[in-house]
């Protein structure tokens, strides 16, 4: 039987107007009476993926894909079933071949950057929101998948100005605030962090993320009380976040309660189980006991856990150079290059930060100084290695 073109009309119309269900009814009686007609199998995928029914979407754009010759929209959304049964590596194929057919499809950049995100490619995720931010400059959701990948790749400084430019474009989102602040502080700038905490506070007073920072950034300034005050109002909950255990276990440390430090690591431990950036809490408390030896052991676990991301690494580089292992700081160091697909010099005479493109079995030279391009002093190598 023929399809009725009246009957796919309304189909189309109830596929523009949300009404996805109604879609779907119309859609599959269309498909039984013309299995082979790719239109439909294309808008019945589309009408799947909204309903969340990935399976059966992938089933019927795999069958269109094999009657039509390269359609973007279709590879847009078998990239996004795709990704929604976790078959990543094939989503990428598509996606890749949506934005190639279509560059002008701002969704399929974003998918593809969330992709790669997905998968731990940071490098590549960069790479991918460079180019769609080229194109789509005030996408604030690539703009974060962007600073985002910074972030995991451990280029704070980087990943502050992706996230100002978020919090610029929207700026009652509460993740750009937290995310500015919490980046600033990792590096010690709390002044320039206050702002941000602030906003954060004023966005949401209920979330727990601001008050962490406000903690935070208290024990920066020196003013533990005001800390601990903050954190014991998040103490009513009996499943207390890491990131909160972590900084009372310092807290209880300066007092000098070893009992409950101890306590407090214990239970921070627990609370990482299964989680991939936990040995950032862990790394948090070591750090600031100055017990290089426990942060070594928590950052090497953060390198298998969190696979994909530089910071533990630049970390791990980091407490090795202060143990004088030399060799295994640069070790640490040359993986990092290879994850970040670059290498970032910090010049401390004038700040500029350099990135030298870096390609996976080529030789960095870390005896080698180099001079700022700005101000013409020499950096020494690896101490100029920036560490943020």
């Amino acid at each position: 039987m023929d399809v009725n073109d009246e009957d796919l009309s309304l189909a189309l119309e109830a596929l523009e107007e949300g009404r996805f269900d109604e879609a779907i009814m119309l859609l599959e009686r269309l498909a039984e009476l013309d299995d082979e007609n790719p239109d439909i199998l294309v808008y019945l995928g589309i009408a799947y993926v909204q309903t969340e029914e990935p399976a059966k979407a992938v089933d019927v754009l795999r069958k269109a894909s094999e009657l039509v010759e390269e359609h973007s929209v279709l590879s847009l959304f078998l990239g996004r079933a795709l990704k929604a049964l976790e078959h990543l590596h094939e989503a990428e194929i598509e996606l890749r071949r949506a934005v190639r057919l279509d560059p002008r499809a701002q969704d399929a950049w974003r998918d593809l950057a969330d992709v790669l995100v997905a998968k731990h490619e940071y490098a590549a995720a960069i790479h991918v929101a460079k180019e769609g931010l080229e194109r789509f400059p005030r996408d604030a959701a690539l703009r974060t998948l962007f600073a985002l990948s910074l972030h995991r790749l451990g280029d704070y400084t980087a990943s502050i100005e992706e996230w100002t430019k978020v919090h610029t474009l929207r700026p009652d989102m509460l993740m750009a605030a937290v995310s500015c602040a919490h980046d600033f502080l990792i590096q010690g700038l709390h002044n320039k962090a206050h702002p941000f905490v602030a906003h954060a506070s004023k966005l949401d007073d209920q979330d727990n993320r601001p008050k962490i920072l406000r903690s935070e950034l208290h024990m920066q300034r020196g003013e533990d009380e005001a800390a601990l005050m903050i954190l014991q109002s998040i103490t009513d909950s009996d499943s207390l976040d890491a990131p909160v255990l972590a900084r009372l276990a310092v807290l209880t440390h300066r007092v000098g309660d070893s009992e409950a430090r101890d306590e407090y690591i214990k239970r921070t431990e627990e609370a990482i189980v299964d989680t991939p950036q936990g040995w950032r809490a862990l790394y948090y408390i070591y750090n600031l006991l100055a017990w290089n030896d426990k942060a070594v052991d928590c950052l090497v676990r953060g390198t298998l856990d969190d696979a994909g991301s530089a910071s533990p690494w630049i970390a791990l580089a980091n407490v090795y150079t202060r143990l004088g292992k030399t060799e295994d700081a640069e070790h640490a160091w040359g993986i990092s290059f290879g994850l970040r697909r670059y290498v970032k010099i910090h010049c401390a005479s004038c700040g500029l930060d350099t990135r030298i493109p870096y390609e996976n079995g080529h030789y960095f030279d870390l005896s080698e100084s180099r001079t700022c391009e700005k101000c013409g002093k020499t950096m020494q190598m690896p101490a100029s290695l920036a560490i943020y």
